[in-house]
C-alpha cells in the first residue's frame, strides 16, 4: 500500500510500505534497479530548485539526492531556479538566451 507523501506542482509523490518514494517523472526502472531521472528538483533545505543529474547530484555541486527525488522537465529559466545550475545546464545544452 502506498500513501501520499507530498505534492510538488502536479506531481504526486508516494511512499510505499518499503520506504521507497514513487511519483511521476522521478525514476525509471531498468537493469540494475531504480534510477534517478534528470530534471529540476526542490530539496527541502533549499529555497531554490536545482537541476539534478542521473547520479543524484545537483549541477551546482551543493546538493546530493539520497534516494529518488521528484523532478520536473523543462521550466529551465524561472527566477526560483539556482543560478549556477541554470548556467551549467545552459552550457551543457547549448542554450543561448
Amino acid at each position: 500500500m502506498s500513501t501520499l507523501f507530498k505534492k510538488i506542482g502536479e506531481t504526486e509523490v508516494y511512499l510505499d510500505d518499503e520506504g521507497v518514494f514513487w511519483g511521476a517523472t522521478m525514476a525509471t526502472v531498468g537493469e540494475g534497479g531504480i534510477h534517478q531521472e534528470e530534471g529540476w528538483g526542490k530539496f527541502t533545505n533549499s529555497q531554490k530548485w536545482h537541476y539534478i543529474k542521473a547520479d543524484g547530484r545537483s549541477l551546482c555541486g551543493k546538493y546530493l539526492a539520497w534516494g529518488i527525488l521528484p523532478v520536473e522537465q523543462g521550466n529551465d529559466h524561472p527566477s526560483d531556479n539556482c543560478k549556477e545550475c541554470v548556467r551549467r545546464h545552459d552550457k551543457e545544452t547549448g542554450y543561448v538566451g
